[in-house]
């Protein structure tokens, strides 16, 4: 007694692109027909008449990210639009990673219509779930950014090596007389600079006047620098006032912390 074999029906996407890619000749589409039971199977194709692809991990693009974001979105998107319309039973992974379906059953043919058209018309299913999966990808550690965008708005990428600092002192993981001090973004040593010690200063004891400053709170540099400064100040108010240009005790404000700055060259 024999039994009879079911002949299988395959999609002419399937036909097409086997014969044009004889390498993939091999795919045993009727196998996975008949594991699923069904007498006829098709291939979800883009528009190029490749098979889409269901694989949702980097290793599989090379790890180029943009590649792996299209592609993930769009077999993320896919296997929704596939488990809403069929229950998830007239769809399944076929070979290399490909979709293919129930070519018999009406709303999935009709639902491969819609994500086929979408594909050709943009090659995007999900443009916001491409953007999430990119940025995922491209920030894997906080402390880094991946992207090739300049302008990627991410914190480390636009992350202010004062603030890492401030931080870091708030925190108690760094102490306030430090040198240097670690940036975490940067992944490097960061030398602190006068500008840099006078903005932690104003947080920690609030803002002070240009007279409260001594030359102990500058390095040496910065205090000759004001030093200098400040002895041309002096000669050019004494020139300026035996011209008659100044009064001195014309009632004038004293200058402010950022006058004193501005002195300095800072």
């Amino acid at each position: 007694m024999s039994t009879a074999t079911v002949e299988i029906t395959l999609s002419e996407a399937i036909h097409e692109y086997t014969r044009q890619n004889y390498t993939y000749a091999w795919w045993n589409f009727e196998h996975t027909a008949e594991q699923n039971g069904w007498k006829s199977i098709g291939m979800i194709v883009d528009a190029m008449g490749s098979p889409v692809s269901s694989s949702t991990s980097s290793r599989d693009y090379q790890y180029v990210t943009h590649t792996y974001a299209l592609h993930a979105s769009n077999a993320e998107t896919i296997e929704k639009i596939l488990g809403e319309d069929s229950a998830g039973l007239e769809w399944a992974h076929g070979p290399g990673d490909c979709y293919v379906y129930n070519a018999d059953h009406v709303a999935t043919v009709e639902a491969v219509e819609g994500i086929e058209g979408r594909l050709a018309n943009y090659g995007i299913l999900n443009e916001d779930r491409m953007s999430e999966l990119e940025y995922e990808e491209n920030h894997s550690d906080e402390f880094e950014c991946g992207s090739e965008d300049p302008d990627c708005g991410c914190e480390a990428n636009s992350h202010s090596c004062r603030e890492e600092w401030w931080g870091a002192i708030d925190s108690g993981r760094d102490d306030v007389e430090a040198a240097t001090y670690w940036c975490r973004y940067c992944r490097d040593w960061v030398t602190v600079t006068d500008v840099d010690r006078m903005d932690i200063d104003r947080r920690i004891n609030g803002r002070r006047e240009w007279w409260q400053f001594t030359r102990a709170d500058f390095s040496s540099e910065a205090a000759s620098k004001h030093a200098d400064s400040q002895a041309r100040y002096r000669r050019e108010i004494r020139v300026w006032k035996e011209v008659g240009q100044l009064d001195l005790f014309s009632g004038e404000p004293a200058p402010t912390t950022d006058d004193l700055i501005k002195l300095m060259g800072l």
